[in-house]
């Protein structure tokens, strides 16, 4: 301990006699672990988040799978019900269905999402309410009965200030007064990864949260989640031939609608963030964990490249203590010490800078309806991670360093001046440096890939025009409105905005271009007939209101628009777009054709559009139809506003005249067009941020690294120069020299990243938009970027060599 706390007090006064040193090595390794930490926690945060349910390790989730190879789909109510009644693998058996509910109290109308759940859904996560009740079995079994509902902690402080009296007041949900029984526990906001609800309402009012739903219809395949809590001793693979027995039972008993139909369990632990998101949320987070990776490596590389050359500049102080006795042993356990130390100052401060990180991703909302919500947090796995990978840190990295100090000559450490002292590790602080230019290199491709697939994505032919235009999302259907009243309510809305100053063009549509959802449909073209084995197209389709293609920009190829007069007494029709038009009717005139939908209407192509993007950017061409919402009502719409001027300006003016018709009614997702597709546009932009950010930090850390060697190996050849400019070297002869140690060392790393860079783009082509991995530009956008960072790595080394005094230089001081 004597020891230790001698170590203790050495390390301290060595990092306070070099404090530049001291502050490039925590800033190196604060960097790198900051990083690794920050995205621990979100991983973490996100694929097992904290959980205030009962033994979720006994927990379940139940999909649906189809022999033609759609998986971790819904179940109907009536197939839950059965499975919920036969099984004997679960206590418990429970539904969660989130869905979007209008709520208004004193005055405030708000778009909200809440959850239907069956009776016993509290009961199955185990979660207790903290004021009031759950729900009753009488309460999960009359339709429409009883209209109460359990609010989350946050918004009965938001709303109610935490008044206990919350309990029993009422709430006017989609139009209808729900009575407050219980309040969850704070933190608590349902059981699914990233998602935010605020209200729980029972599965038997579903007819007042989401009207036009048949509950026991079996092909109605619209729940949620089916949870379950596994009996003790049951494993989730005996839940699993269950469930897989009655459903080939249910497709026996009921053919016609669940025919091909399995089911798969899961654990709680893999299914909480859905399957089919939980995917691609891992593959992003293990290129995150590579990014940092590489940034902490070239963080610790560093590091010892540091230490390295101070173990060197430290040479006569090491040997003249080994030649009074001090032992190699405790000499090493001291210069461990001394990097140990540097390594834990620099956790705390990373975990400043993850704090910083994670408290930035808690404040980002993605531009969304659903309430997506990610609150990573430095709870005690992300800090017991952090103390593991500052250790690990502190001890690979100082290791080499301190035994390469160890074993230092004695007669030519105690030298000063020997111009060969402790060139043993040149060699590797060279292969350090290269590793690095290398690294940094590789990401600096990536990032110029990334910023190029950005740029395209922003320049990207759309199909319709963004300027001048905003949206606003109304939902008629969860209001309560009824067919003949949502039509009147569009029509007057329609007219009144049109009316507004600045207005050219209004319309309206179920599923604007680039939305988060999208709907499809068996849609087959006249005169395609199926090959043998195959299904009808699945196609895109969009209800769209009258003058939709003039109000958008989007071009007719053939044919007209949708107007006024196309009703529910008129001619089915249908426009669609080009590539429907070529891939169905090569060399014919669309126009005329009919398209017959799997619900057996048919429809007549009216109108030829350009092709445009309908999911998302970097989709290929796809086929698409465009029908009038007004021949196939739906309550669910979003109002396009063609504006004169700045749309911005008139976001307000049109809430106020559709809350005018009903104020009780939420307007929602009020943006310019041009902010809805930055939505689209999210992915690129993430993608581009995030590794230019640490391909940035790498070249930062690369640079360092490049600085600290360079100055080393001049220094060592200080004496070296010294002689060359007594006989007369130049100043631009002596720098030269220093440029060319520079730029020797850092050709090497920026070819090997190139080759490298080369390679990894190739495998990544697929999520770059309009990028070819063959363009030249940034691979020499890269090298020129990092050949001015080595540049400027080796001025100073160069400018000190320059105006160092010859004559103090030739005697060694």
């Amino acid at each position: 301990m004597e020891e230790l706390i001698r170590n203790l007090r050495f390390t301290g006064r060595q990092m306070l006699r070099a404090p530049g040193f001291t502050v490039a090595i925590l800033a190196c390794l604060a960097i790198g672990i900051g990083a690794n930490s920050a995205t621990y926690s979100f991983a973490k945060t996100v694929l097992n988040p904290p959980s205030l349910v009962k033994d979720p390790d006994r927990l379940v989730r139940l999909f649906t799978e189809h022999s033609n190879g759609l998986k971790y789909g819904s179940f109907s109510y009536p197939d839950y019900k059965d499975l919920r009644d036969q099984g004997k693998v679960f206590s418990e058996l429970a539904v969660d269905t989130p869905t979007p509910l209008h709520i208004s109290n004193e005055g405030q109308n708000e778009r909200y999402w809440g959850s239907l759940v069956s009776g016993n859904y509290f009961t199955t996560l185990g979660v207790e309410v903290i004021k009031g009740r759950s729900f009753r079995p009488e309460e999960d079994s009359v339709e429409g009965a009883h209209p109460v509902v359990v609010v989350s902690h946050g918004f009965w402080q938001r709303r109610f200030g935490g008044d206990p009296g919350a309990i029993g007041r009422t709430l006017d949900i989609n139009g209808h007064p729900f009575t407050i029984i219980g309040i969850t526990p704070e933190g608590f906001s349902g059981g699914n990864a990233g998602f935010h609800l605020e209200f729980w309402v029972p599965m038997m009012m579903y007819k007042v949260i989401t009207p036009g739903r048949e509950i026991e219809e079996r092909d109605n395949h619209w729940l949620g989640y089916v949870i379950g809590r596994l009996k003790p001793g049951v494993t989730v693979a005996q839940a699993q031939a269950e469930v897989k027995t009655s459903m080939s039972r249910f497709a026996q008993a009921y053919p016609a609608t669940n025919k091909g139909k399995t089911a798969v369990v899961l654990p709680e632990s893999k299914s909480s963030l859905h399957p089919m998101v939980r995917g691609a949320f891992v593959s992003f987070v293990s290129l995150m964990f590579a990014i940092v990776g590489v940034v902490l490596l070239l963080a610790c590389s560093n590091v010892a490249g540091l230490l390295m050359a101070r173990s060197a500049a430290r040479r006569r102080e090491i040997g003249i203590r080994l030649s009074l006795g001090v032992g190699r042993r405790r000499l090493l356990g001291q210069l461990l010490t001394e990097s140990l130390v540097l390594s834990l100052v620099a956790g705390v401060l990373g975990i400043g800078l993850s704090l910083f990180l994670t408290r930035a991703i808690q404040a980002f909302r993605p531009p969304f309806d659903m309430p997506i919500v990610f609150e990573p947090k430095l709870d005690p796995g992300v800090l017991g991670f952090t103390l593991l990978i500052t250790l690990v840190t502190g001890v690979l990295f100082g290791l080499a360093p301190a035994l390469h100090a160890t074993r230092t000559d004695l007669v030519t450490s105690l030298k000063d001046g020997s111009p060969g002292a402790g060139s043993g590790g040149f060699w590797l602080r060279k292969a350090l440096v290269i590793g690095q230019v290398c690294l940094s290199m590789i990401l600096l491709i990536g990032a110029g890939l990334a910023l190029q697939s950005l740029k395209n994505a922003h320049g990207a032919d759309f199909g319709f025009q963004s300027e001048n235009r905003l949206l606003a999302s109304v939902d008629l259907e969860l209001q309560g409105y009824d067919e003949p009243k949502g039509r009147q309510f569009l029509r007057n809305v329609r007219e009144h905005l049109a009316a507004l100053p600045s207005v050219e063009n209004v319309s309206y549509a179920d599923f604007p271009p680039l939305s988060l959802n999208r709907q499809q449909a068996s849609i087959q073209p006249e005169g395609f007939e199926a090959a043998e084995g195959s299904d009808v197209p699945i196609i895109g389709y969009s209800r769209v209101g009258p003058e939709f293609f003039k109000t958008m920009g989007i071009s007719l190829l053939q044919g007209r628009g949708f107007s006024a007069t196309d009703q529910t007494d008129t001619p089915l029709v249908a426009v669609v777009n080009q590539t429907l038009a070529d891939q169905y009717w090569p060399h014919q005139q669309a126009i005329g054709k009919h398209l017959t939908f799997g619900s057996g209407k048919r429809l007549e192509v009216v109108g030829v559009a350009r092709d445009g993007k309908y999911f998302s950017v970097g989709e290929e061409p796809t086929p698409y139809v465009y029908a009038p919402l007004e021949q196939g009502y739906r309550g669910a719409v979003t109002f396009v506003v063609q504006t004169q001027s700045n749309p911005a300006l008139l976001l307000e003016p049109v809430r106020r005249e559709i809350t005018r018709f009903d104020p009780k009614l939420p307007v929602f997702n009020l943006k310019t067009l041009s902010e809805h597709l930055s939505f689209a546009l999210l992915p690129s932009r993430l993608a581009a941020v995030i590794i230019s950010v640490f391909a940035g930090l790498a070249l930062f850390l690369s640079a360092l690294g490049l600085f600290a060697i360079i100055s080393y190996w001049a220094a060592q050849r200080a004496s070296d120069f010294a002689i060359r400019q007594a006989i007369g070297a130049t100043s631009g002869q002596i720098a030269r020299l220093v440029f060319r140690q520079g730029f020797t060392l850092a050709i090497g790393g920026l070819v090997l990243g190139l080759a490298i860079g080369a390679l990894l783009s190739r495998l990544i082509a697929g999520m770059l938009y309009g990028v070819s991995v063959g363009n030249p530009a940034p691979y020499l956008a890269a090298a020129a970027a990092l050949l001015l960072v080595v540049a400027l790595a080796c001025l100073l080394p160069a400018q000190k060599m320059i105006k160092r005094n010859v004559v103090l230089a030739l005697r060694g001081d």
